[in-house]
Parts: structure tokens; C-alpha cells; sequence
């Protein structure tokens, strides 16, 4: 089971500097607006009273209205497995745990010379097969596949994740049909109950930064509103491309294109779980032009974005990366400095188990790494709770001087939950690591990894017989329909 966060907190801004960017964004959006590539919405936008741009597609966004969308949307999403496992995220929810997520990618990295190959349907599932078994990994993300065609990999995708893992899932929708598609195949996996009771399932979209909604995001949103689904709404400024050099800059910025986003979808469907993500935001590395993922920068962003979607009452979400190439000591520091900021910030979401290459790339070794320091990460999270029983007042006083404390039953029945026991660290002796090979800590992620996608092998598919063909048929349905 995994570890359960606490609630230690740390401060990027002060309470006044989270108002001073929220009041700065409120008049980004009241001055200069967002540019809305989509009828319907823009229709939605004209109707609520957005003021109209400077170009037909431009709508000004009145505070009023950001204020009664954040009203409107609720300060606690739920997200689910398939095995009755909900999770409460947001910063009103009493000791709200981070989730750890996967992330999406174009390639997959092989072997210990970082070389790399694109990701097919069969590696793909057992990625997902392995995300399955990572007991601090709480959903799966899409990710590109090679070998189908780009306008069916969504729903192909889904498919693949929902038959190889019972874990919440996160699929990548590039059409409305495949949108349809993966909400028919949702139904089918909720067993008859809505996806709003029980939220196997999430989407979500990101603005194109500065201030642009596409129409596939729009179209995205508009496709799967009206049944509770989460939907994640990010934000990727690049500070010093896309956005001011300046972080507080970048914030700001950032802040009010999610806030667009929330006003967008509420209009959409009124009281939709909005997740706020300024956690994909970026730094430029002025000397190689690379978006950097795992700079300490990043970590900051990513913290900042905890923070200021607890300023508006909303759950957050962000990304942990690395710009190292395979599984090394780099890929290790930068994404435990920075999913570490990250969850003492209070984020709910953390994507990226398994990310390597600035995102473009994933691992079979460092997804396990990843999912140790997650643990790690959640028991640094819980803190020291302190009460009579763990105190241990009494039992002090009575040992005195000269107690031996691993024959007591307080030690017995406490240990467990103190002192976390990690599955990948090596924490022996020199003779026994020396006996079992020497092997490295890539090595013994390498050798779970593969342990762990054997078990779920044996342990086969986590759908039944009658709903694996019913998504089968769903997938024909919509491969026939796209041609």
C-alpha cells in the first residue's frame, strides 16, 4: 500500500504575494483576454457577457465572471481505480494526500547506454502492466504509440491501459471521436455506475501559452462535459520564451490562462471538478534553448502552482521530470528536489513516473526508481505525528537507564508505520551487497521491474472476458468510423 501524506506546508509566496499575482491576473484577463478558437464557446462566452476582444475570437473575462467560476467549481476532485480506491484531492480535504502519476512520451529508453526506440502497443502494456504493480503510483498516462495510426491512438491507447492495469487512468484525446470513444469504454469499465460516482477516469488539456485556447482543447472540454469527469486544465509558459523571463512573471501568466480554463469549463458544465496545473510550466536554458523540466526553477513552479490553486480553492496538479537521458544520479536528485517541493507544497496530482528526456522519453527501471521516491516523498510528507502513544512517556520512564526497546511490544506495534522499509534501496551490509552481486541501484530497479511485470503476466488481464470484448468492439466501431 502506499505511504499517506500529512500536511506539512512550504511557502513559495506569502498569502499577500498569491493575492497580489491572482489581482495581476484578473486584470490580464479583464485587459488583454484569451483568444477562443471555438464557436460554441465563443457563443458560451458572448452569452454569459465577456466582453468582446480586439478581434472577433478575443474575449475580455470580467472578474465577476472568474469569481462565480470559482465559486461554481469545487474545491475537492475524486479520482479512482477500478478496484474501489477513491482519493480526495485539494486543499480543504484534512490531510490530502500527493498522487503520483505517469507521464506521456514518444519514445522508450532501452538498456544502460540511453539509447531509445518508439513505443509500440506491447511495450506500452507492459509498462502499464508494471504502473500496475507500483504500489506508490496511483494512475496511468497515455502515451503516443507507433505502430496505429495517430487518430485512433487514443481510445487504442485507453484499451491497452484498462486491460493491463486496475489503476485510475489517464488517457491523451486528440479528437472528438476519440473522446466519444474513450467515454463509451469508461461506461463499459464503471460497471453501470456514472463516471461522476465513480471517476475512473480524467482528461484534461493545456492552453496554448500566451493566452489561446485551440479548438481541440475546446473541443476536448466541450466533448466530455455534462458527467463529472476531472478534467485538468494546464498551463505551459516557458519563462524567457513563451512568458517573462521573471517567475513571478510566469505565474501571474500562468494563473490566468488556468483561471480561463476553470471559466471556460464551468460555463460548460457548472460544478465540473477543475484541477488547476501550473506544474508544467517550463524554464528556457538560454545557453542550449532546452525547456527545462528538472531545474531547481521547476521546482519552484511547480510549488508556486500548489499554492495558488490553494489561493482559489482548487485542486493542483504538476510535473516532476529531468532533462538526464537515462535512468542516473541526475534523473534521481533533480525529480526527488523537485517532486519533494512539489508535495510540500500541497499538490494533489504529480506526473512523471518513469520520465526521463525532458518528457520525450520513458523507462522501465526509472519508473521504479521514481515510485521509491514518491514513497519516500510521502513519508517525508506525513511528518513526526506526536501524541500519548507515540511519545512514549511511560514506557521511557519505566526502561530507564538501562532499557532495550526492540523487545517491547510498542516497538512491535509501531515500527511498521514509522520507519518506512524501502523496496528498492539497498540497506544492508558491504558482505551481503558483495554477496548479491554488487548490483547498483539501476540494476535492482531493472530486476523488479521485470519481476513485476511478471506477476501481473501470471496474474493476467484486469478486465473480464465480457467487458474486454465489449471494448474490443467499441475500439473496431470507432477504427471503422475513422476509416
Amino acid at each position: 500500500m502506499p505511504d499517506h501524506a500529512g500536511g506539512i506546508a512550504s511557502s513559495v509566496f506569502p498569502a499577500e504575494q498569491r493575492e497580489r499575482i491572482h489581482q495581476m491576473a484578473l486584470r490580464i484577463l479583464r485587459d488583454v483576454g484569451i483568444q477562443v478558437d471555438d464557436e460554441d464557446v465563443q457563443q458560451r462566452l458572448r452569452k454569459a457577457g465577456a466582453p468582446a476582444g480586439d478581434k472577433p475570437n478575443r474575449f475580455r473575462i470580467p472578474a465577476p465572471m472568474v469569481a462565480d467560476a470559482l465559486f461554481s467549481a469545487p474545491s475537492t476532485a475524486t479520482i479512482a481505480n477500478r478496484v474501489g480506491e477513491p482519493v480526495a484531492i485539494g486543499p480543504e480535504v484534512p490531510h490530502a494526500p500527493s498522487t503520483f502519476w505517469t507521464g506521456a512520451a514518444l519514445r522508450q529508453v532501452t538498456g544502460r547506454e540511453g539509447k531509445t526506440e518508439r513505443i509500440d502497443s506491447a511495450w506500452f502494456s507492459r509498462f502499464t502492466r508494471l504502473v500496475d504493480r507500483l504500489p506508490n503510483t496511483t494512475a496511468i498516462v497515455g502515451t503516443a504509440l507507433s505502430d496505429v495510426p495517430p487518430k485512433v491512438s487514443d481510445f487504442v491507447g485507453f484499451r491497452l491501459m484498462a486491460k493491463n492495469t486496475a489503476k485510475h487512468l489517464r488517457p491523451l484525446m486528440f479528437s472528438k471521436d476519440g473522446s466519444r470513444a474513450i467515454l463509451e469504454m469508461g461506461r463499459v469499465l464503471a460497471g453501470g455506475t456514472s463516471l461522476k460516482e465513480r471517476p475512473i477516469l480524467s482528461v484534461g488539456y493545456s492552453i496554448l501559452t500566451p493566452l489561446r485556447w485551440e479548438g481541440i482543447a475546446l473541443g476536448l472540454f466541450r466533448q466530455t462535459a455534462g458527467h463529472g469527469i476531472p478534467v485538468m486544465i494546464n498551463s505551459e509558459p516557458m519563462a524567457g520564451a513563451s512568458a517573462p523571463v521573471t517567475l513571478a512573471g510566469t505565474v501571474a501568466l500562468g494563473h490566468a490562462e488556468v483561471l480561463s480554463g476553470v471559466v471556460i469549463n464551468q460555463l460548460l458544465e457548472p460544478g465540473r471538478p477543475c484541477i488547476y496545473n501550473l506544474g508544467f510550466a517550463h524554464v528556457m536554458e538560454m545557453h542550449s534553448s532546452m525547456a527545462l523540466t528538472g531545474a531547481p526553477e521547476n521546482g519552484l513552479l511547480g510549488a508556486a502552482s500548489g499554492e495558488m490553486a490553494a489561493h482559489v480553492k482548487l485542486p493542483s496538479a504538476s510535473w516532476m521530470c529531468t532533462e538526464a537521458m537515462l535512468a542516473d544520479p541526475q534523473a534521481a536528485y533533480e525529480k526527488t528536489i523537485t517532486a519533494l517541493a512539489h508535495a510540500q507544497a500541497g499538490v494533489g496530482i504529480i506526473w512523471g513516473v518513469g520520465q526521463l528526456e525532458s518528457e520525450v522519453s520513458v523507462s522501465l527501471p526509472q519508473a521504479v526508481i521514481d515510485d521509491e521516491i514518491a514513497g519516500t516523498v510521502l513519508r517525508f510528507k506525513r511528518g513526526i505525528p506526536v501524541d500519548e502513544e507515540r511519545l512514549a512517556e511511560k514506557l521511557i520512564v519505566a526502561k530507564g537507564h538501562d532499557g532495550f526497546y526492540l523487545e517491547e511490544d510498542h516497538t512491535v506495534e509501531h515500527f511498521r508505520a514509522e520507519i518506512r522499509r524501502a523496496s528498492l534501496s539497498f540497506r544492508n551490509r558491504r558482505e551481503t551487497w558483495e554477496r548479491e552481486g554488487r548490483a547498483d541501484t539501476v540494476a535492482r530497479a531493472e530486476a523488479r521491474a521485470q519481476k513485476l511485470i511478471g506477476e501481473a503476466e501470471a496474474a493476467g488481464p484486469r478486465v473480464s472476458a465480457e467487458d474486454d470484448r465489449e471494448l474490443e468492439r467499441i475500439e473496431r466501431h470507432y477504427r471503422e468510423r475513422l476509416g
